[in-house]
């Protein structure tokens, strides 16, 4: 199909690549098309990478990326709204800066630190008289 398409370079089909980031580090939008997610690591890490997203409505992926700040979601098994969201990231500059931006930023809140953070405050707020701390 590729080939039938006259997609050449344009469009290439990696497979495994041990060099992912790199790969993804020289893409311009990042695409989840699944069916069925719980909150996807590939799309926190094209977050991280600064891309700005292109994914279907689906399982945790919402709680990963806001629509119209770090991306887009379209319904899921519906191509047509895949390729006309990924067209128009594409065929934007400034928006997709500006959502590449957003990306970089709310990747933030999915770091180590920030997820520690966010579980010390739950068991606090189960227990308020226990004041560990984790360093």
């Amino acid at each position: 199909m590729h080939a039938r398409l006259g997609l050449g370079d344009a469009f290439q089909l990696l497979g495994y690549r041990p060099d992912a980031i790199r790969i993804m580090a020289a893409c311009d939008v990042f695409c989840l098309a699944s069916l069925h997610e719980g909150r996807p690591v590939a799309l926190m890490e094209a977050l991280a990478l600064g891309l700005p997203a292109v994914a279907t409505d689906v399982g945790g992926i919402r709680e990963v990326l806001e629509p119209g700040r770090e991306g887009m979601l379209v319904p899921p098994e519906r191509p047509e709204a895949l390729a006309a969201a990924l067209g128009a990231i594409l065929t934007d500059p400034e928006r997709r800066a500006a959502m590449a931006g957003a990306a970089e930023a709310r990747a933030a809140s999915f770091s180590i630190e920030a997820t520690v953070r966010r579980t010390e405050a739950i068991y606090l707020s189960l227990d308020p008289s226990r004041q560990v701390r984790v360093p």
